[in-house]
């Protein structure tokens, strides 16, 4: 085939394609130019009824508003003068819109959608006729209006200008303002189907195109698609065959693959066997755990009456010392009621006698002046007088139930605060005489309230009964506290009733008869109150040994802050002002300053400028610690430089968590070692000699336990942090969790950060609080490291999705919106208080050598490069010892990776044993290899650590070896590195001067010690 002939094909086809692709253009614009059509007739059917319902709504409106100027009118004429005033700006209010209304519908306004034109039909209601609706409008404001000028001594019912607003029948303004909300509606509908036909036409149109486009484009474009289909399948063939060969050359190397990967699953496995165990036994009891709470899922009542008054004066108050007291009342109530809570809330338990008392000591003061403290400022509220009648059997103690007493009295003081409005409610207690060895005593609440009838008094202390039903509707309540007091005081062996009068007030009252508590008893509950230093003592067990500089020039007050920081387990050293604070510091490490601001010769802020400024000082926290106890004084000092603020008289709880906050370095160092270097290595004379294998394998027996995760045992009951402004959402959040978690709670920003410092286990965070919001809140716990771990669940009445969004991205774990269920909070918090756990136990076998218990590799690069920071910054000596197991390989040869196992336990458990530093650090490097870390500790100070480690190493193993007879002796060499870190210098060359040293340590002839020779 010729040149040409072999082109003409190909010029066809061209042909084809263009006209192809001008019908399919052409056809696109026609379309596009019917569906602009169809959406303009859409939009504009759309406005007409817009517009349509906004009139109608308006003519509609006015036919309201003139009935209601009608009705305000005959109102301000019958109203009594003290009210006139009011009826008056709501008559003038309605005036104003129903004038502003009418003048839209005649004139249009923009804002209420109006149009500016009328047909000619409404124009002929609006002002043709005898009586056009403009005119009557306007006689209708008028007659209002003269109303409103009028004095109140004109206004009567007679008037005209009331008559004519009041004025019915078919010719008045009611009847034409109906006639032309019929007139608009008719309108509107007759422009709406107008515009309907012309968008159904157009609608019609384009599908008459669609349908040609089809025959005439679509068909050609078809058979050119099935030419193009054919050559693509013949492409597709020649792929196939080539992916063919991929496939098989890819199936070699997959199987070379799957084969190198089978084989590091299996190394895998067996390096991770303890970790899943752990984690297996972990999910298992956290699914335990779960499985509990949903099974508990049955409706929480809380009394109301023991903790509304407290939670009420919350909503209206700032946040400082007396409502720290409120919550701490709070607090108690709601321990007292939830511990009880299945009790009172089932009565078939009481009669079925289920409910188990105590026999304990106490005090009828303690018991009194609780039900006080309780609902002080709920009758304060009410301007009642709350107070206990003194008498010498008040400070007597007694034995029994004081948590069922107590619910008792509480339920008795509720109903007296609740049913008086006012004058006053008194305590008492009478003592009625001895029943052999039992004093009868008889407590009584006396109230000033409604009192009583007999016959009312008659059907109390029945279960959902109360004086009448009348009582029920004014004051609330469900009628069962006065039925669990009755049922609980005769467990107790009691009687109880009430003496009351209508009118004047009753007397509730019960007898009991009470054993007396023996001296020993009665001389402890004296003894029991002052616990809150001591909490705060225990609370910094893990910063225990850290060295303070305490800047204070008041001796008197350095007394106070040395005795304080010394019960706290802390070493303070004292500087008398700012330029001693700077010598100190310039001369050794502190891991943290307490400093005051005015102090002679150089100030607390000017000192801690000098601080910041040196290269040794920008790290290290500084706490200010002065009686400038406004906001603005801390601001000025965290302006300054300082970390926080501790205001005098210091607080040891304050005091406390402030510390612990600002040593996180020494509270992990500590737990970590303390948890390391739990129990002492057994002493070589303890341990009985064997024979053969037996003397290696049983050197080890009294520590197997030392190679196991060191178990911390869980709290039955694990801590969250409730922070809420809102007292009720605490009440709820309470009531729910408290019998399950030990619960803070913070009702501000600030106070939820402090109490953080304490470790709850989870934050149940609001958004809105009254100083600093949820969301810098929570993005300030995730900044410190103290509490970046702890998960935050925001729990708000806003369904926002952008501030969910934002909650989320501040660092929270959830997110839970009011109101909820009992149920799903149960759930949301035992899930992630599970997750925390295995998080924090995972952490932990992370940071172990699963064999010997020790830190690991890991662990111990982390803490090398930390310490190493801060003694480059203070300038002091950092010591590295590398221990080395000798004839390690020969004792594993011939006694069995048990033995040799056993054999690095011992070594871990002799080293672990010398350390007696929060600070120091034993870590096993890999194999039989181990290293120490050594903050501020010189190079005399290191060997001697290294040899008393090689001395009882030594004694330890030669007795297991001397048992066996024969065999290798176990021994370990040591190398050890001495630093003061300069710019210059790095981690890793302490580590290859502690190497090298180990080297010639074991080309010496091991079992020695090779002490630092330079750094």
């Amino acid at each position: 085939m010729s040149a040409p002939a072999a082109h003409q094909p190909m010029n066809a086809q061209r042909r084809l394609s263009r006209a192809l692709t001008l019908r399919y253009i052409s056809a696109l614009a026609l379309i596009a130019c019917l569906a602009t059509a169809a959406w303009m007739s859409l939009h504009l059917v759309i406005s007409a009824q817009e517009t349509t319902a906004a009139v109608v709504n308006v003519s509609g409106r006015q036919r309201m508003l003139s009935q209601r100027m009608a009705l305000l009118a005959l109102q301000l004429v019958k109203a009594a003068p003290d009210e006139r005033a009011d009826l008056r700006e709501r008559l003038q209010q309605t005036v104003d819109l129903m004038q502003r209304s009418h003048l839209g519908l005649i004139q249009g306004d923009a804002e209420m959608n109006l149009p500016d034109s009328m047909s000619e039909t409404v124009r002929a209601l609006y002002f043709d006729g005898d009586a056009p609706l403009d005119r009557q409008v306007r006689a209708y404001l008028d007659a209002a209006r003269i109303l409103l000028r009028l004095p109140d001594a004109q206004l009567s019912a007679d008037h005209p200008a009331l008559q004519h607003l009041l004025e019915v029948g078919p010719n008045t303004l009611l009847t034409a303002l109906d006639g032309m909300v019929w007139q608009y509606q008719r309108e509107g509908e007759a422009a709406v189907a107008r515009l309907n036909r012309i968008e159904t036409s157009v609608w019609l149109l384009t599908l008459l195109l669609l349908a040609l486009e089809l025959a005439f484009i679509f068909r050609p474009f078809s058979q050119r698609l099935h030419q193009l289909m054919g050559a693509l399948n013949d492409a597709q063939g020649r792929l196939e065959r080539h992916l063919e060969t991929l496939e098989q050359q890819v199936a070699a190397r997959t199987h070379e693959l799957q084969v190198a990967r089978d084989h590091l699953e299996e190394r895998v496995a067996a390096r991770t066997a303890e970790l899943e165990t752990a984690r297996r036994a972990a999910e298992a009891a956290s699914a335990d755990k779960s499985q509990f709470l949903a099974n508990m899922s049955h409706e929480i009542r809380t009394p109301m009456n023991a903790v509304l008054g407290f939670l009420d004066i919350l909503l209206d108050s700032r946040l400082d010392a007396e409502q720290s007291g409120y919550v701490r009342k709070i607090r108690q109530a709601a321990d007292a009621l939830l511990r009880i809570l299945n009790d009172i809330l089932d009565l078939t338990k009481l009669d079925a006698g289920a409910v188990a008392l105590e026999q304990r000591p106490f005090l009828p003061e303690t018991l009194l002046r609780q039900s006080i403290d309780l609902f002080s400022v709920s009758a304060h509220a009410k301007g009642l007088a709350l107070g206990i009648a003194p008498v010498p059997i008040l400070s007597q103690a007694f034995r029994g139930d004081p948590l069922r007493l107590g619910q008792v009295l509480n339920n008795l003081v509720g109903n007296a605060i609740k049913f008086t409005e006012h004058g006053s409610i008194r305590l008492s207690v009478q003592a009625l005489g001895r029943d052999g060895e039992r004093q009868r005593l008889r407590f009584e609440v006396q109230d000033s309230g409604i009192g009583l009838t007999p016959e009312q008094a008659a059907r109390l202390f029945q279960p959902f009964s109360q004086a009448d039903e009348t009582t029920t509707r004014r004051f609330g309540g469900t009628g069962l506290g006065l039925a669990i007091s009755k049922q609980l005081v005769e467990l107790m062996g009691g009687e109880i009733g009430v003496d009351a009068v209508a009118g004047e007030g009753s007397t509730f009252w019960f007898c009991l008869a009470l054993e007396p508590a023996s001296p020993a008893e009665t001389a402890d509950l004296g003894a029991a109150a002052p616990v809150k230093a001591a909490s705060a003592y225990r609370r910094t067990a893990p910063i225990r040994d850290a060295e303070l500089l305490l800047v204070e020039d008041n001796l008197t007050n350095q007394a106070v802050a040395l005795a304080m920081l010394g019960k706290l387990g802390l070493r303070p050293t004292v500087a008398n002002n700012g330029q001693e604070a700077l010598e100190q510091l310039k001369q050794r490490r502190f891991d943290l300053v307490l400093m005051d601001l005015h102090m002679p010769v150089m100030d607390g802020l000017t000192a801690t400028a000098a601080i910041r400024a040196a290269d040794w000082g920008r790290d290290i926290p500084i706490i200010a610690m002065t009686a400038a106890a406004f906001e603005s004084d801390r601001d000025k000092v965290l302006a300054a430089g300082m970390n926080d603020h501790i205001a005098k008289p210091v607080d040891p709880q304050q005091l406390a968590a402030v510390l612990l906050r600002w040593l996180p370095a020494a509270s992990e160092s500590a737990a970590a070692q303390a948890a390391l270097t739990a129990g002492d290595a057994p002493s070589p004379d303890d341990q009985a000699p064997g024979a053969g294998n037996a003397a290696m394998i049983n050197l080890d027996a009294d520590s197997q336990d030392f190679a196991h995760p060191v178990a911390v045992d869980a709290p039955d009951h694990p801590r969250l942090l409730l922070v809420d402004d809102d007292p009720t959402s605490l009440r709820l959040a309470a009531s729910i969790l408290d019998a399950d978690y030990t619960l803070l709670v913070a009702t501000a920003g600030r106070d939820a950060l402090e109490l953080a410092a304490e470790g709850p286990e989870l934050i149940l965070l609001d958004h809105h609080l009254p100083d600093i919001d949820g969301l810098e809140v929570c993005r300030r716990l995730k900044a410190d490291p103290a509490s970046a771990e702890i998960p935050v669940i925001f729990v708000t009445g806003n369904q926002d999705p952008v501030l969910e969004a934002a909650g989320l991205e501040a660092g929270a774990v959830d997110f839970v919106t009011k109101p909820y269920s009992a149920a799903v909070l149960r759930a949301r918090v035992c899930t992630h208080v599970a997750l925390k756990r295995k998080s924090d136990l995972l952490t932990a076998l992370a940071q172990r050598d699963s064999l010997t218990g020790v830190a690991n590799r890991r662990t111990f690069d982390q803490h090398l490069e930390k310490e190493w920071r801060l003694a480059r910054r203070q300038q002091t000596p950092l010591s590295l010892v590398m221990i080395d197991a000798d004839h390690f390989k020969a004792v594993n040869d011939t006694f069995g990776h048990p033995v040799g196992d056993q054999c690095l336990r011992g070594i871990a458990q002799c080293a672990s044993a010398h350390l007696k530093r929060p600070a120091d650090l034993l870590a096993r490097y890999g194999g039989e290899e181990f290293v120490l870390l050594l903050p501020q500790t010189d190079a005399a100070g290191a060997a001697h650590l290294a040899e008393a480690i090689r001395s009882a190493i030594e004694t330890r193993f030669a007795r297991a070896a001397d048992a066996h007879g024969e065999g290798p002796r176990l021994t370990a060499s040591f190398g050890c590195a001495t630093q003061t870190p300069s710019a210059q210098d790095t981690p890793e060359t302490l580590l290859k001067l502690a190497d090298r040293n180990l080297y010639q340590a074991k080309a010496g002839g091991r079992n020695r010690v090779e002490p630092a020779v330079g750094g």
